[in-house]
Parts: C-alpha cells; structure tokens; sequence
C-alpha cells in the first residue's frame, strides 16, 4: 500500500476541519453530514471511517469509544474524535 506519507488529501482536510468543528459531537455518521450538507460532497460511512483511522495513525485526530446520549438504531457505543 502506498501512502502518501504527511501530506493530507481533500477529503482527509475536510474531516479534519470538520472534527474541529464539531468538537465532542464529532462521530463518523455526524462527520459524514456535516461534509455532506456544507461542502456538498457526497461521501459514504466506509470512506469516512478509513480516513479518521489515517488520521489517527498519522497522529492529527485521536478517538475514544463513548456511549451516545440517543441510540439510533443497532448503536450500542460510538467512536468519537
């Protein structure tokens, strides 16, 4: 697998700054709206959750494993950054 090494990719920026924005509510389905409603991109759960697993191998995000306020539907804990 090649990596690109420090540098980051458009959609690893846009989570990022979307993790920044969102602070404590930063989770992968809320991370995926949020680029979805304000960058207008369309992008799916899967390729949400590869790069936050990037970006915390390269050291930018760090996550921990909480218990939501509401359980949607089969979410017993969430991964938050």
């Amino acid at each position: 697998m090649t990596t690109k090494g420090n540098y980051l990719g458009e959609l690893e920026e846009l989570v990022l700054i979307t993790v920044a924005s969102l602070t404590d509510q930063a989770y992968g389905v809320s991370i995926m709206n949020y680029i979805m409603e304000e960058a207008d991109r369309s992008v799916n759960i899967s390729a949400i959750h590869e790069v936050l697993k990037r970006l915390e191998r390269k050291g930018l995000l760090k996550s921990k494993w909480v218990v939501p306020l509401r359980k949607g539907a089969g979410e017993e804990n969430a991964t938050s950054f």
